[in-house]
């Protein structure tokens, strides 16, 4: 079983290498399916208004990418380069390769 520190709930090959998320603003779907999904992210999900915005730490983009292609509509990436390349190369991918 491998330790989960706080800053890095989303699984990950790179378990040594820690790659900023900062922060993605979550509607109330996304905040609900991101806990059901990721526990630990309950912690580092705040309140603010009408939404919910995750700050944290991550060891790969594939957990948070995946989650937030999952999602697209219910989520927005107000900061983290990393993961806005991840969301644009896998998009690429789908309109250049899967729907040729």
């Amino acid at each position: 079983m491998v330790a989960v520190s706080k800053h890095t709930v989303f699984p990950g090959f790179q378990q040594s290498k820690k790659i900023p998320v900062q922060r993605i603003e979550l509607c109330q779907v996304a905040k609900n399916r991101m806990v059901e999904d990721f526990p630990l992210t309950a912690r580092e999900i705040i309140q603010d208004k009408d939404a919910w915005y995750y700050e944290g730490d991550v060891c790969s983009m594939e957990g948070i990418g995946r989650f937030v292609l999952s999602l697209p509509e219910h989520i927005t990436i107000l900061e983290g380069e990393e993961v806005r390349q991840y969301v644009r190369d896998k998009a690429d991918y789908i309109l250049k390769v899967m729907l040729p």
